[in-house]
């Protein structure tokens, strides 16, 4: 049976740069990645802990390592890479619930977000709005577009009636 060794990417073993063509690259083991791209392994709990680093010079795209704790690196290196991570995990924060109307199988939203207003639909809501740990919630549009809530407390009015009935607050 073959064993995988999981590779772990340190501020010891690694040095991170920016290409001129806006590419993370990543020399590690003195081996130089001209083209990584970052994931998150756990998006929703843990945003700086378990980063993939992937080869994208490669049609597969294998994993190079793992970053255990992002915070662990230096400042300038943990910037590119939430640069990166940023770019691919788009999620504006919910500031303010302008709007909450609900149309038979769907809710319909307005809201102040850190991006600006936004207007969506959001079907099933039992399996498209989540909560998280310390009273956060995740809501996913019908476009696949995610949207952080802080905490319960914007569930107000009129858009606490009607949430009340689509999930366990």
């Amino acid at each position: 049976m073959e064993q995988h060794r999981i590779n772990y990417i340190s501020p010891e073993n690694s040095e991170f740069s920016i290409t001129d063509g806006d590419t993370l690259q990543l020399k590690t083991n003195g081996i130089i990645y001209p083209h990584v791209k970052v994931f998150r392994s756990y998006p929703l709990n843990q945003t700086n802990k378990y980063i993939s680093l992937k080869n994208a010079s490669t049609e597969d795209e294998p994993e190079i390592g793992i970053i255990k704790d992002l915070d662990e690196f230096p400042q300038n290196t943990k910037y590119l890479i939430l640069l990166k991570l940023d770019k691919r995990y788009f999620v504006p924060v919910i500031k303010k619930i302008v709007f909450l109307e609900e149309k038979g199988d769907h809710l319909s939203w307005e809201v102040e977000t850190d991006r600006g207003t936004r207007k969506f639909i959001v079907r099933n809501s039992y399996d498209n709005i989540y909560p998280l740990k310390n009273g956060k919630f995740i809501v996913i549009d019908t476009h696949a577009c995610r949207y952080e809530i802080p905490d319960n407390s914007l569930f107000q009015g009129k858009a606490l009636g009607i949430l009340s009935r689509h999930i366990y607050l």
